[in-house]
């Protein structure tokens, strides 16, 4: 299921997912405790809409759709955010090279590879890039928000 505000399709199907609907009542906006994390994927409409999705969830959420973009901003401010989600194959800087900038700034730093993108190894170069946890596009919020909670309390 691929979720968007208001609405999601699962397997062809449209799903109304409106105010009153069970995936939204799913959503709990105590469940980020104001964490900031930083998303990062090449598709600008992804990005607005997963910045939603992370507010709706109670995460305080930075944007961006370029990864150099990116770079620069957690370089300027490395202790501002508590876990990095980004996509895997972006133009000029991959996510798992982002992913490898970002640990040669602050070591430990949770980090998910959130992508549509999948080769055979892409799970070992994961970790060795630093990669906490590798979701692969689409999941639901409520998945969503469980791998982000579990990359927050891993150490």
């Amino acid at each position: 299921m691929v979720y968007q505000p208001g609405r999601s399709f699962s397997r062809g199907r449209r799903e109304n997912h409106g105010e009153n609907s069970p995936e939204k009542a799913r959503l709990n906006p105590d469940s980020g405790k104001k964490q900031h994390l930083l998303f990062v994927d090449d598709t600008q409409a992804l990005v607005q809409t997963m910045h939603r999705l992370l507010q709706a969830l109670g995460y305080r959420v930075t944007g961006q759709a370029s990864s150099l973009a990116a770079l620069e901003i957690f370089r300027s401010q490395p202790e501002e955010f508590s876990l990095v989600i980004t996509d895997f194959d972006m133009p000029q800087m991959n996510g798992l090279e982002l992913a490898q900038e970002i640990r040669q700034i602050r070591p430990g730093m949770p980090i998910i590879l959130y992508s549509g993108y999948m080769e055979e190894d892409l799970g070992e170069k994961a970790r060795e890039a630093g990669i906490t946890k590798h979701l692969q596009k689409p999941v639901t919020a409520r998945e969503f928000d469980h791998v982000i909670r579990q990359a927050l309390a891993s150490p």
